[in-house]
């Protein structure tokens, strides 16, 4: 079910504004936490230890989603088909490279013949997994730096157990519709609510935080580019009365 993210949310900002709150919220607690002296300037308006601790509760709540997190029908497709077009020709180089290493490629190879399809996928799977217990003695060692020099590197072990997983994985199609529909609510529920605690302190923290480089710190200013004459930055569109309520800022307020 696709998302439009142009469209408002009970936060008053787009669902587009409002999915860049994890990242926001991250810069400012990471901001916080290595800068004493901005922790003690916020402290005097109740930004505490529970506080700061809120604040990371309500992130980490953003990122317990599960329904838009399995791979998708093509991408588990079209791993398949890698695995599928890699199996016949990676027996055959198995079995060639291990030729000094017999023992090691009786091991590898038992039982393993070319396949297609789902079948492909458990023979790449299988040969990934005994490769990979081969790095727990010298002898087996030998054999995958032999195998490495011959076209089957760790990269493309790792790589190749990687596409496995994905065709492993699943898709959300054992979800339903309102099932989905639920999921996404809670997520949207949890950046409002993420948001909101930003919008709070965010705001505190420009009030009473003068120095432009502990703003930085906090990602409520940016560093100022050669030539820029001291201007906004961050810019590029102008006002346009529909953007973002807590916007970056490059200067501190002053009165």
């Amino acid at each position: 079910m696709a998302i439009d993210k142009r469209t408002m949310t009970a936060a008053g900002v787009t669902r587009e504004t409002l999915e860049e709150a994890p990242g926001r919220v991250l810069d400012f607690l990471f901001g916080v936490g290595k800068s004493p002296i901005a922790r003690a300037m916020l402290a005097g308006r109740g930004y505490d230890a529970a506080e700061h601790k809120r604040g990371w509760r309500l992130l980490e709540a953003t990122g317990n989603r599960t329904a838009q997190l399995a791979f998708t029908d093509d991408e588990i497709a079209a791993a398949e088909a890698e695995l599928d077009q890699w199996d016949e020709g990676g027996i055959r180089l198995i079995h060639a490279g291990l030729t000094r290493h017999p023992a090691q490629r009786q091991f590898v190879l038992n039982g393993i013949t070319p396949a297609t399809g789902p079948a492909a996928v458990l023979n790449v799977s299988t040969l990934m997994g005994r490769l990979d217990s081969l790095e727990a003695d010298a002898e087996g060692r030998a054999a995958l730096e032999t195998l490495a020099k011959r076209g089957l590197p760790k990269a493309e072990r790792t790589r190749l157990t990687e596409l496995v997983s994905t065709a492993k994985a699943g898709t959300p199609s054992g979800l339903s519709a309102e099932q989905i529909a639920a999921e996404d609510a809670s997520f949207e529920a949890a950046l409002v609510e993420l948001r909101t605690w930003y919008d709070e302190w965010s705001e505190i923290a420009r009030l009473v935080i003068k120095r432009r480089d502990l703003l930085i710190r906090l990602g409520l200013a940016e560093r100022r580019s050669p030539g820029s004459g001291g201007g906004v930055g961050g810019g590029g569109g102008g006002g346009g009365g529909g953007g973002d309520p807590s916007p970056f800022i490059t200067e501190p307020v002053t009165k």
